[in-house]
C-alpha cells in the first residue's frame, strides 16, 4: 500500500513539475515577445504584467513537493547525517512532524484566501484576469506537501520499528 501511495505521489509530482516548466517556458516567450514588441513596434502586449503575476504562483508552488522529495530544499542535513540508527530516524520523524505542523498552519488560511477571491470574483487590475486559480495553487501545493510529510512519517516509523527489533 505504501509503495502504491508513493508511486501515485511521484506521478503527481512529475506532472506538476512538467506543468511548472511549461508555464516558465511560455512566460519566457511572452516576456520576450513583449520586450521585442515594445522595442520594435512601440506596441506593448496588453495584460502582460497581469499574466506574469498570475502565473508566477503556478511555477513557484507546483515544484515544492517535488523539490522536497528529491531533498533539493535547504535543510540542516549536517546533524541528520551525523546521526545513525534510531537517533537519525527519530530526528527525521521530528523534522517531518514540524513540517506537517507548519503545513497544517498554512493550509486553512490559504484556503480561506482562495475562497474569498473565488466568491468575490477577485481579478487583476490591468485586464481583469480572475486570480482565484493562482490562489488555489497554494492549498493544492500544501496538500501535496502534507501528503509527502505523512508518507515520510510512515517510512520513518517503519524504519524505527525495524531498528527496534
Amino acid at each position: 500500500m505504501l509503495a502504491h501511495l508513493d508511486r501515485s505521489l511521484r506521478l503527481i509530482e512529475k506532472a506538476s513539475v512538467v506543468i511548472a516548466g511549461s508555464i516558465i517556458f511560455l512566460m519566457m516567450l511572452l516576456v520576450t515577445g513583449e520586450v521585442l514588441s515594445r522595442r520594435l513596434f512601440n506596441w506593448p502586449i496588453p495584460g502582460q504584467v497581469d499574466l506574469v503575476s498570475v502565473t508566477m504562483v503556478g511555477f513557484g508552488v507546483l515544484c515544492i513537493s517535488y523539490c522536497w522529495s528529491k531533498a533539493g530544499h535547504i535543510r540542516m542535513d549536517m546533524l541528520v547525517n551525523a546521526l545513525t540508527g534510531r537517533r537519525k530516524w527519530l530526528l527525521e520523524l521530528l523534522i517531518t512532524l514540524t513540517a506537517l505542523g507548519l503545513i497544517s498552519a498554512v493550509l486553512p488560511g490559504s484556503w480561506r484566501h482562495f475562497m474569498r477571491a473565488f466568491t468575490n470574483g477577485d481579478s487583476t487590475i490591468g485586464i481583469g484576469l480572475p486570480i482565484w486559480p493562482s490562489k488555489l495553487a497554494v492549498p493544492i501545493a500544501a496538500c501535496r506537501s502534507a501528503w509527502e510529510s505523512v508518507n515520510r512519517m510512515i517510512v520513518a516509523c517503519l524504519f524505527w520499528k525495524t531498528l527496534m527489533q
